[in-house]
């Protein structure tokens, strides 16, 4: 994090038109669980973008730590109390004939520039003092960070194709309500040990593989079952994680606490999730002729929420893995009855059959 906040403040240094956000506007992120970067990346609050700034929040957070030179709170939208006084105006000199206004005699140089002024942007006295904070916290990091120099700085300006808080898609209002759900059993036990451990197990379909295979060893019957769990999760995986991911590019939900648990990161994109497209093909396949259906749909969704749980995948990501694996495990079943086997083999079945009753 410090490294980040070292790396804004050189960017506040090298980059000019940027302005803070009122601290009502950043207060009303907050309570969407949103916050834009100074760069205009959407993030959570306590987290970095990918260009290595970190949110307002941060910034926030880190000028409320420093207590020095009558810099506090960015929060009051009004002037605050700890404020620098304005410096007396009595000994200004009027002109009457000058529209300028009041001149400083003891100021060389106070008419001998006649370039016209540039309007300054006009901000509100919340969004000025905060930007007052910032300017002098540049100061302390160069004193903070002596290798602030050395830090890359991004030279990103500008919006992204992201949309604003107050204007959040109703997937992203979804997928922040169910987040947030979440967030009252993260970090208490067993509820952190169970979900990352169920997810650890529905890492490449192991515990579908391993359900089905545990099924064949107990009854011969269940062992077509078995191969054709084996045969079609490898071929979803390559649809799901190779093909359909890369049409949509979603990136994974941004978690900066460390995890109480090993997990293990995929490289591929967010959306739609393997794990839960996996879960719903094998749901499918080991309900079929089974009286137990109702456990395999109870076990996929578990696998499936626990990739939330984790924030591995965002919540729509689950909804549209399980849509996929729904598809997919239902055109499997057809292609391959267990009576029958799969298409393309059933006539050899046939011949083989004819040839032992012959």
């Amino acid at each position: 994090m410090a490294e980040a906040l070292a790396r804004t403040y050189a960017w506040f240094d090298e980059h000019s038109g940027w302005a803070p956000p009122d601290p009502d506007t950043l207060d009303e992120w907050i309570a969407d669980g949103v916050c834009r970067c100074p760069d205009d990346c959407l993030v959570s609050p306590e987290v970095w973008c990918r260009h290595g700034l970190a949110s307002w929040e941060l910034v926030r957070r880190d000028l409320e730590n420093l207590d020095r030179g009558g810099v506090g709170s960015m929060r009051p939208v009004s002037a605050p109390a700890d404020r620098p006084e304005p410096e007396p105006t009595d000994h200004l000199v009027s002109d009457p004939e000058d529209p300028a206004g009041p001149v400083d005699p003891l100021d060389p140089f106070a008419r001998d520039d006649p370039s016209p002024t540039v309007a300054e942007p006009i901000l509100t006295p919340g969004q000025e003092f905060i930007g007052e904070a910032i300017r002098s916290r540049i100061v302390e990091a160069e004193k903070l960070h002596p290798l602030l120099e050395d830090l890359p700085v991004v030279a990103h300006v500008g919006a992204h194709d992201v949309s604003p808080p107050s204007v959040l898609s109703p997937v992203e209002r979804f997928d922040q309500a169910v987040d947030r759900a979440f967030d009252r059993l993260r970090g208490t036990e067993p509820a952190d040990r169970i979900f990352y451990s169920i997810t650890e197990l529905g890492d490449f379909g192991l515990i579908w593989l391993l359900l089905g295979a545990s099924r064949a060893a107990a009854s011969s019957r269940q062992i077509p079952n078995a191969i054709r769990i084996g045969t079609v999760l490898p071929i979803e995986s390559v649809l799901v994680n190779g093909v359909i991911k890369s049409f949509f590019k979603r990136e994974r939900p941004v978690v900066e606490a460390e995890r109480p648990h090993k997990l293990r990161i995929p490289l591929t994109t967010s959306f739609p999730s393997g794990h839960s497209s996996s879960a719903a093909v094998a749901a499918v396949l080991l309900s079929d002729g089974s009286r137990l259906t109702p456990v395999w749909w109870a076990a996929a969704g578990l696998v499936a929420s626990s990739r939330v749980y984790v924030r591995i995948h965002h919540a729509s990501d689950v909804v549209g893995g399980m849509a996929v694996g729904l598809v997919i495990g239902t055109i499997a079943k057809k292609a391959w009855p267990l009576d029958q086997g799969p298409i393309g083999t059933r006539g050899f079945r046939r011949r083989r059959s004819a040839r032992r009753r012959g």
